[in-house]
């Protein structure tokens, strides 16, 4: 019976000769042409596509920028220096609805003479933007940047001498930014207003750093009076040991002293920052009721 099915299956391919026609008009070379030819082509869209993948991958960040290589924005109240200028960021923020910033610089120098800073503001990949001073003195600058690119990413704030070459960067971008819902113009009372709580907030962080020394020397303390107390309690076999225990007690209440007298300078310092806030404050309340 095998034999049979063996014979029939040869006796069936022999009717198939190369040349012979199939049904529809078609040849043994037509099919396998078509055959290499569908294979040929599956070949090529595989191989296009993974060329599509690699330009995609390499490319994206053109069109899609990747925001964990952004450069860390400037902590606003930090001292930033230039020449012999001090400078704090007080704010920052974005309106995405206006496509607009405020920026305010508080700016303190040493110089007898004031030659002033000159300011501009790049996009990381757009370039110069569009920024100007809506109000300024040799103290402070309120700035405003307007016209952003709709997909801006990183943006640095450029602060220079007027004959001076070295350059201070100030920087923020999408995702640390500060964001506001509206950004209009504004009088000039109403942006001192913005630079005077600009102050108030740096006096608030001001207090927090120094409450944070505060709390750290208070904690040194409790850990040197129960040192002392273990000194004190213990039993000592010769009148050496004694007596270096002794030393290390003595030394351990003057620095019980000296945190002492730090943290109440510091408590004074404290009340000084708090009574230029409760200043500031008012002046604010008068302009606003101007």
């Amino acid at each position: 019976m095998i034999w049979i099915m063996e014979h029939t299956v040869v006796k069936n391919f022999r009717k198939f000769k190369e040349g012979d026609k199939l049904e529809h008009g078609k040849t043994l070379v037509d099919l396998d042409r078509k055959t290499n030819g569908t294979k040929n082509l599956g070949s090529i869209i595989l191989i296009v596509g993974i060329l599509l993948g690699y330009l995609t991958f390499f490319t994206s960040r053109f069109w899609m920028p990747d925001n964990s290589s952004l450069v860390e924005a400037t902590q606003l109240y930090e001292r930033n220096t230039i020449d012999n200028y001090n400078i704090y960021l007080t704010k920052w923020v974005y309106s995405d609805s206006d496509a607009a910033m405020e920026i305010i610089v508080e700016i303190q120098t040493s110089a007898l003479i004031d030659d002033g800073l000159t300011f501009s503001a790049v996009e990381r990949n757009d370039g110069e933007l569009d920024i100007y001073a809506v109000d300024e003195s040799p103290e402070y600058m309120v700035l405003r940047i307007t016209d952003l690119p709709e997909n801006w990413q990183e943006i640095s704030l450029h602060l220079q001498k007027n004959d001076g070459d070295n350059t201070l960067r100030l920087y923020t971008n999408i995702n640390e930014v500060d964001k506001v819902e509206n950004l209009p113009e504004k009088s000039k009372s109403e942006y001192l207003i913005d630079r005077l709580q600009g102050q108030i907030g740096y006096d608030d962080y001001q207090i927090s750093l120094i409450q944070n020394e505060m709390t750290a020397l208070e904690t040194e303390n409790t850990e040197l009076q129960e040192r002392i107390d273990e000194l004190e309690r213990a039993v000592y076999p010769t009148e050496e040991e004694a007596d270096e225990a002794l030393e290390m007690v003595n030394q351990a209440q003057n620095n019980i002293q000296e945190n002492t007298d730090s943290i109440t300078s510091y408590q004074e310092e404290i009340s000084e920052i708090e009574a230029r806030t409760e200043s500031i404050q008012e002046q604010i309340n008068n302009l606003k009721s101007q």
